[in-house]
């Protein structure tokens, strides 16, 4: 193979892990009545309250949608359809790389009454498998980091733990009078043997 082409196909190669790091999230639903029906072509509507940047989206023949490319935050989300009132729920929360599961019940009646749905439990990631914690602002700079390494901010999220290494780290006895090894070396065996020099 040429360089050129060896040089592409490292490229190509080196580019599918970087399109699954998006760290954009996602809202999808269903948008159904009270009668649990759907309501195709309403739409959905979500805005973010930091920037006030929207966008929008059409429910389709099975009343499912999609607002995918969202920046983490805090969004609110309306809907709207003929013959119904106005849907608003406030607060939904995009995390890094979330993808966020909000079903819409719409309620029959006027276009300028509205829903507003504001006590409701905190919405759950039931679109995919994965877990996942963000660490806020305020514990990176409250938390103290004893070694200096930041992947430490990982053993807050539940259930992680730290697993024993397959080495000791000690200064072997054979080298503990040497001045030339350093402070800390790995042992992974008690029968190594001092390299001469």
């Amino acid at each position: 193979m040429s360089r050129l082409s060896t040089g592409v196909l490292c490229l190509a190669l080196l580019a599918v892990p970087l399109a699954a790091q998006d760290a954009r999230g996602t809202i999808v639903g269903r948008v159904t009545d009270a009668t649990s029906a759907t309501v195709p072509g309403a739409e959905v509507r979500v805005t973010n309250v930091a920037t006030g940047v929207a966008g929008s989206a059409k429910a389709n023949d099975a009343g499912n949608y999609s607002l995918p490319y969202l920046v983490p935050g805090f969004y609110t989300v309306t809907s709207e359809n003929p013959g119904f009132r106005k849907f608003v729920r406030e607060n939904v929360q995009i995390r890094v790389g979330e993808t966020v599961e909000l079903n819409i019940q719409m309620a029959v009646g006027d276009v300028a009454e509205t829903v507003d749905v504001k006590a409701e439990t905190p919405l759950l990631a039931t679109a995919e498998a994965s877990l996942g914690q963000v660490v806020d602002e305020r514990r990176i700079l409250e938390l103290p980091l004893f070694s200096g390494n930041a992947m430490e901010f990982a053993l807050l999220a539940p259930g992680t733990t730290i697993t024993a290494p397959t080495c000791a780290y000690a200064r072997p006895r054979s080298t503990m009078l040497r001045r030339s090894s350093p402070p800390t070396a790995a042992v992974c065996s008690t029968t190594s043997s001092p390299s001469t020099a």
